[in-house]
Order: C-alpha cells, then sequence, then structure tokens
C-alpha cells in the first residue's frame, strides 16, 4: 500500500466518522438552521429508493455510476450517458451533489435514474453500491468525497473525464493528489492540462490522456438537434439581434451605453436582448429603471406579444439561453466584467461573433477561443461599439462554427477506451 494510498483511506474513515456524528445532530441543527433541514432531506436515501434501482439494474450486463457535482457536470456527462442508454444491455444512473443539478435534469425529462447523493459515509455508500452494482464509476470533472471513492474502488474502476485542475492552492493539491490514488484513469480537456496533472499531482503518465471535453459533443448536438421552439423564440425573422448572455450589473450598464451609440451609428434596427444570470426581481426592477433612462422601447418576454416590438427586451424567465442564442445574431457573454465569463460554447457553435470581458481565465474553452482569434476581449464602452460594428459587416462566424465542430468526439474517445481499453469488452 503506498503512503498516497494509506492517507486517502484515512481521509475516507475521517469524512465517514464525520459525517456520521453530523447526523447525529440532525434533529438539533434542523431546528436552528432551514437549510440544514433541507440539506438533510435531500441527502437521505431509503429502502423504497434502494429498491427501485436493484429492480432497474437486475437482468443488465452493465452498470456505470455517474457522479455529477451539479447542473454543469450534468451537461457534460449527457453525451456519454446519451450513447451508453442506446445500449440495451446497460444500466447507468445519476447521482448529484447539488439538488439544483437534480431539479435541472428532472425538469429535461432525463429518462435516466436521477439521485442525490447521500452523506459521504462508507455505510452509506455500501448500501448504494450494493444496490447500482457498478462496472465502472464515472466522474465529471471534480466530485471527490473521499468515503465515496474508497468505496467505489472496491467495486470497479473509477474514471474521472473532463478533468482540468481548476486551483493550485496548496491544500488543494494536497487533497487531490491523494485522494486521486483511487483512481484508475484520467482523461483531460487537453495536453496542457495532461502536463499539469502529471506535474502538479505526480501522476504516471500513463494514467492520463487528452482526449478533449465533452462540452463540445453537448453543444453541437443540441445545436444540431433543435429543441421545441420556447415562447416564439425560434420564430423570429428580424431585426438584427444583440444578445447579452448571463448578464450581471455591470454587463447590463455597459450594453446599454453601447447600445445608444450603436443606435445612431447605421444600426438604427438593432435590437438589445438582456438576459440576466439571474432574473429575480431585485435585478428585473433595477434593469426596469435603467431601461426607463433611455429613450428607448423596451419590455419583458413574458409580457409581449410580439418580441419584436421593442428596442430593448429583457428576458424574464430562466431554460431559454440556449434558444435564445439560436435567433440572434451577436452575442456578449455576461460575468467576465467582475468576476468569470460564463458559457461561450453555447453561442460559438451557432457561429455567432461573441465577446466577453478580460476574467475570462476561468473558462478553458474562452482561453481557447481568444488564443485562436475566435473571440473578442472587451474592456470599455469604445471596445464593445466597435467589435459590434465590425461584426455586424462580418456575420455569422463560420471559420467558428467549424472550430467547434472539429473540437467534437471526446465522447466517443471515451467510450472506445473504456470498452476496449478498460477490457470490458
Amino acid at each position: 500500500m503506498t503512503s498516497s494510498t494509506f492517507t486517502a483511506r484515512s481521509m475516507a474513515v475521517v469524512s465517514s466518522v464525520f459525517m456520521m456524528l453530523l447526523a447525529l445532530l440532525r434533529p438539533v441543527l434542523g431546528l436552528c438552521s432551514s437549510k440544514a433541514r433541507k440539506f438533510f432531506e435531500q441527502h437521505k436515501w431509503d429502502q423504497e429508493t434502494l429498491g427501485k434501482i436493484r429492480t432497474l439494474r437486475e437482468g443488465k450486463t452493465y452498470s456505470f455510476l455517474f457522479f455529477c457535482s451539479s447542473a454543469g457536470e450534468y451537461e457534460q456527462a449527457k453525451p456519454v450517458l446519451d450513447r451508453l442508454s442506446k445500449r440495451q444491455d446497460t444500466f447507468a444512473c445519476i447521482i448529484f451533489f447539488s439538488n439544483s443539478g437534480y431539479s435541472f435534469a428532472q425538469k429535461r425529462n432525463e429518462s435516466l435514474p436521477c439521485l442525490m447523493s447521500p452523506l459521504d459515509t462508507l455505510g452509506n455508500w455500501r448500501k448504494v453500491f450494493a444496490a447500482i452494482r457498478p462496472t465502472a464509476t464515472i466522474i465529471i470533472r471534480h466530485e471527490l468525497w473521499p468515503a465515496f471513492l474508497h468505496t467505489a474502488a472496491r467495486w470497479g474502476k473509477i474514471y474521472l473525464i473532463n478533468g482540468s485542475l481548476t486551483s493550485k492552492k496548496p491544500l488543494k493539491l494536497f487533497l487531490k493528489k491523494h485522494l486521486y490514488s483511487f483512481v484508475d484513469t484520467f482523461f483531460t480537456v487537453s495536453d496542457k492540462e495532461t502536463d499539469l496533472f502529471v506535474k502538479e499531482l505526480s501522476l504516471p503518465i500513463e494514467r492520463v490522456h487528452s482526449i478533449g471535453d465533452t462540452k463540445y459533443d453537448r453543444v453541437w448536438e443540441r445545436t444540431h438537434n433543435p429543441q421545441r421552439p420556447t415562447m416564439g423564440i425560434n420564430l423570429w425573422p428580424s431585426p438584427l439581434k444583440l444578445i447579452v448572455g448571463s448578464a450581471w450589473w455591470k454587463d447590463c450598464e455597459l450594453a446599454l451605453a453601447a447600445f445608444w451609440r450603436c443606435r445612431n451609428d447605421h444600426m438604427p434596427t438593432l435590437q438589445l436582448i438582456l438576459a440576466p444570470h439571474s432574473p429575480d426581481m431585485e435585478f428585473l426592477h433595477w434593469l426596469d429603471e435603467k431601461c426607463d433612462e433611455t429613450t428607448f422601447t423596451w419590455g419583458h418576454l413574458s409580457q409581449l406579444e410580439n418580441p419584436n416590438s421593442v428596442d430593448i427586451l429583457i428576458i424574464d424567465s430562466v431554460g431559454v439561453l440556449f434558444e435564445l442564442y439560436r435567433a440572434c445574431h451577436f452575442a456578449f457573454i455576461g460575468g467576465a466584467l467582475h468576476y468569470e465569463v460564463h458559457n461561450v460554447l453555447e453561442p460559438a457553435s451557432f457561429g455567432l461573433p461573441i465577446a466577453f470581458g478580460p476574467l475570462y481565465h476561468n473558462s478553458h474553452e474562452a482561453e481557447t477561443l481568444v488564443a485562436n482569434k475566435l473571440a473578442t476581449v472587451i474592456h470599455d464602452e469604445g471596445e464593445f461599439f466597435d467589435w459590434l460594428r465590425k461584426a455586424v459587416k462580418e456575420g455569422t462566424d463560420e471559420t467558428l462554427r467549424n472550430f467547434i465542430k472539429n473540437m467534437t468526439g471526446a465522447s466517443d474517445r471515451f467510450l472506445t477506451f473504456m470498452w476496449q481499453g478498460g477490457g470490458l469488452e
């Protein structure tokens, strides 16, 4: 037994004991905090749930457990899940740590079993794995719970896909270095990330493979398999539309200022669409006041019969952003003016000229697009105006679409390795 394995197993025991003590305090914590009470309720498994899983698993030759942190990881797992679900001899289920991911999957009518993770104790996970009896466990990006990993390693191989080192803080690297001793094979998003895994985590090179990012598969497949039109969004033929997706306060302020210049500079029919990252009442009220200060007509999507009838359209619902990108011509992705950029692949997959703020280094995809001169980094109103004026002249970027297409294939590469290289078939 290596020192890393010994440390990792010790972590599993410590985590298990800590969670059991936490469970004992559940009545007290529940009285003190509604959030604590809700957390325990969400992460509770019962015999009925275990029984349903056993029934679904029965008769299948292969079984795969996917562990996703939240909605983003679920989207990354989806191309692999869809391919596995076509096999009659295979059972697959998804376990979430975050309730937001669990709810996200349910709203999209996911056909595979979706479950919330139990508390990270060895006893809890033994029951779960005994019901699922996985051939292999697949972790999306970084969901590393000690007792979970310790138990998974006893049942079969553990694969980590879409690997990237999001943090190089010493404590996180220490924990990952030891917990990764449970994982059999790592699949990273790029050669650069493979080098980082080997160097920073002291992993043998033969356990780390660069296969790309399944995000590209997911967004490309969604782009070419249109969803059912949402609130008439797919039906807008004109005018030219600039969308600010996943917008925060600074994004909206910058866009409104640049929009005024655009409308007065040979773009009289341009429509601005503001899609807040979180369209809560406070933000929408602030946005209404900002629009009132302009001379433009504006309105909320849910209140308009004809979304084309206003200069500024405010999106006051969630779950429609992807289809909005499908209907627009240019996209500014929010978040990177004050914190970090949001999803850049969705608008890129439609070939929209895209731009975002300077704080984009949280996103490997954004870095890749900037490095290949396929996205514009904007700091102020003047740069926003210059970018949009150029984008109007050049139109849809087929080079960008082709680049996204060429980045697909990670899901098939992983499955080929798992079935053939992993010796399952």
